[in-house]
């Protein structure tokens, strides 16, 4: 029978300008370790990268692949084509709340869907807001991150 060897598991080590060095990725072609800034002394509530969640070019991407998805309202009943008014009314208010940090993402509806085999499954729907919000964060994180992962590993 094998013996597994433990891994024990490192919490990366912040450097003393506030970055992180990430994990050495195994088969990539570039021989530097990507260093990625988790705080910066000036802004440690990382105001620069909700600067670049809230650039109106991200945020029009971002509105036009929730529109374009459609998908169903969540429990607030706000469909996709009610987004754009709800947007010019009320964005300066999101704006401010997501720079200061005091947004609160709306519940998310539970929705059953019938299985093949009699039973159901869970199905959690956000709200068009939340999935507009959503969608310009995993934008901007998508960019920074998709940089530093292997091109042989691939995430479930």
């Amino acid at each position: 029978m094998k013996q597994h060897k433990e891994v024990e598991k490192k919490r990366p080590k912040s450097s003393s300008t506030g970055h992180v060095k990430s994990p050495e990725v195994k088969g990539g072609s570039s021989g530097a370790d990507p260093v990625v800034p988790i705080t910066d002394k000036t802004n440690p509530k990382g105001t620069r990268l909700i600067m670049q969640v809230l650039e109106k070019e991200n945020l029009n991407v971002a509105f036009y692949n929730v529109v374009s998805n459609k998908g169903s309202a969540g429990v607030d009943g706000m469909t996709v084509k009610e987004l754009k008014p709800y947007l010019q009314k009320h964005w300066t208010r999101l704006q401010s709340e997501l720079e200061r940090g005091t947004y609160r993402p709306r519940p998310i509806k539970k929705v059953e869907i019938p299985k093949p085999d009699g039973g159901v499954r869970m199905l959690g729907i956000p709200s068009v807001i939340d999935r507009f919000i959503q969608q310009a964060l995993h934008q901007v994180l998508s960019s920074i991150w998709e940089e530093v992962f292997s091109d042989k590993g691939y995430g479930f």
